[in-house]
């Protein structure tokens, strides 16, 4: 059974490239905006940083991540059936974005002192399965290159980063 069919509605919003373009870039913004209030570069007041919060779940977590991962979907119809690993991989992003979804809105909506824990939780799903997903790519590209013709473009690239990255003294 399809359950993306359901889940993201085929509205043309999710065919046109320019929306979820769109959507990404205010989500970067958002981030960007976050990061730099959390570390005091940027000053703010209580109610700047609920508004931020509202934001980001909103955003961030609730409409840009039902667009973006609607247009992912369509585009990505291809390698998923090709690919069982990345079909995997590909629900297993959705359930737990929208799980933080949940618990950030949970957070959102019952703001009281018993639920400092849930904030850390977000943060540790968040970061694991990002780990978990950059470990799951990382093997496929690696696959590829040992069944591929192109190794020494493998070589080439990695002297490339290696050569460009910022040396610490």
């Amino acid at each position: 059974m399809n359950f993306g069919k359901y889940l993201f509605l085929q509205i043309p919003i999710m065919r046109n490239r320019k929306i979820p373009v769109i959507i990404g870039i205010i989500i970067i913004f958002i981030v960007i905006i976050d990061l730099l209030m959390t570390r005091q570069i940027l000053p703010y007041t209580d109610d700047m940083e609920i508004v931020m919060f509202i934001l980001t779940v909103v955003i961030g977590y609730g409409i840009g991540s039902w667009i973006l991962l609607g247009y992912i979907s369509q585009i990505s119809k291809e390698i998923r059936a090709k690919s069982r690993i990345i079909n995997i991989m590909h629900w297993t992003v959705i359930i737990i974005q929208f799980s933080l979804f949940v618990v950030l809105l949970f957070m959102l909506f019952n703001n009281n002192a018993n639920n400092r824990f849930l904030s850390p939780l977000v943060f540790a799903v968040s970061s694991i399965t990002g780990s978990i997903v950059l470990g799951v790519i990382t093997y496929k590209l690696f696959s590829w290159y040992r069944l591929s013709r192109y190794r020494t473009w493998l070589s080439y690239s990695t002297e490339f980063q290696h050569l460009h990255l910022p040396h610490q003294y």
